[in-house]
């Protein structure tokens, strides 16, 4: 697939977009938790925080008169392949990791997280639709038109990704900040394995399955999947270099 780059100051209109009408999106319930009062429906405009990025990606492919090329190029890769194998075998390192940390703190992160199988499938249904909607902006959009390739790009565009993450954290989720630089480095962990599956498989199908197994699978909290991460990543780069392929 041709990939075509785009200016950096629409990259940068872009990003502006994304994030101040993400933002709108959880207004109403900061400005609720300050004891305003607004009408009851209002706090629901959180649940089209993750389609923002979407619909200002299909707005701005528009704008550039590509929006055919823009659905086009993201469906017509390869799914699947030694990219999805690799996120399997990444998303049982995190099961591992999540077994262990409830082994040895005792809290029940799976019986939390999925309490019966129907649960389990329901989650997987949902973060698939999630992830997909996510990865045609983040991968789709972003990361198809930066003028870095590569791990390079993939973590710059990780690096956004994570930033666009901050308000739910923090606002929805209510995390510290203690907690944010390491959701930050965990997301731009991701995004590198999501942007090189995306860069070799060229599709946002894979990404999103990817994406879903990442946000199923990887239970225990960010501190302990980082090193795991970050290990499997650095062995697959190097890996990669032996072999002379650009990751």
């Amino acid at each position: 697939m041709k990939r075509k780059d785009t200016g950096r100051g629409m990259l940068l209109l872009w990003t502006a977009s994304v994030y101040a009408l993400s933002f709108l999106c959880y207004l109403p319930m900061l400005a609720q938790r300050m004891g305003m009062a607004l009408p009851g429906g209002a706090v629901n405009l959180k649940y089209l925080f993750v389609c923002v990025p979407a619909v200002v990606s299909v707005l701005f492919s528009l704008r550039e008169r590509r929006l055919k090329a823009y659905f086009a190029g993201m469906f017509s890769g390869r799914p699947g392949g030694r990219e999805f194998s690799a996120g399997l075998a990444i998303a049982a390192a995190g099961l591992l990791v999540s077994w262990g940390y409830e082994a040895g703190t005792g809290v029940p992160v799976f019986e939390n997280a999925y309490p019966s199988v129907a649960a389990l499938l329901a989650g997987c249904l949902y973060l698939l639709a999630t992830g997909l909607v996510e990865e045609m902006a983040w991968r789709g959009f972003l990361l198809e038109r930066l003028p870095q390739k590569g791990i390079k790009g993939a973590a710059l565009a990780g690096l956004v990704w994570a930033a666009w993450h901050i308000p739910m954290w923090t606002i929805r989720n209510g995390l510290g900040l203690r907690d944010i630089p390491f959701l930050c480095v965990w997301t731009v962990l991701v995004a590198i394995v999501l942007g090189t599956a995306y860069y070799r498989s060229g599709s946002i199908l894979t990404a999103a399955v990817l994406h879903m197994l990442f946000n199923t699978c990887c239970l225990a909290p960010v501190q302990y999947n980082i090193p795991v991460l970050a290990v499997i990543i650095a062995g697959g780069a190097w890996v990669g270099k032996k072999n002379r392929r650009i990751l």
